[in-house]
C-alpha cells in the first residue's frame, strides 16, 4: 500500500527540496510538475496515469508563464520571513 503513496512523497520531497535552497514558490511548483509524471512512470503506475499526469504538468507550466519569464530574467520574488515592524513607540524611543 505504501508504494502506491510513493509518487506522493517524491513529488512533495522535490518541492520541499526545491523550495528549502530557492525559496521560490513558482520554482518548486514547476520542478514538481516535472516529477510528477516521472514519480507516477518509475512507481509503476498505468500509462494512463502517466499520460493524464503529463497533461497536467503541462498545464501547469502553461499557468506559470508569467513566473517563468520572471525566473528566466530573476526577477521572480523570494519568499522570506518578514521582519517584525516597530510600533509608532518603539519608532520614537518611546
Amino acid at each position: 500500500v505504501w508504494l502506491r503513496l510513493l509518487p506522493i512523497f517524491i513529488i512533495l520531497f522535490t518541492w520541499l527540496i526545491v523550495f528549502a535552497i530557492s525559496r521560490i514558490v513558482s520554482l518548486s511548483s514547476l520542478c514538481a510538475a516535472i516529477a510528477t509524471p516521472l514519480a507516477f512512470y518509475f512507481s509503476g503506475y498505468p500509462l494512463l496515469i502517466v499520460i493524464i499526469s503529463i497533461s497536467l504538468s503541462i498545464l501547469t507550466f502553461i499557468g506559470h508563464r508569467d513566473n517563468i519569464k520572471r525566473l528566466i530574467k530573476k526577477e521572480e520574488k523570494r519568499l522570506t520571513a518578514k521582519k517584525k515592524s516597530k510600533t509608532k513607540g518603539e519608532i520614537n524611543g518611546n
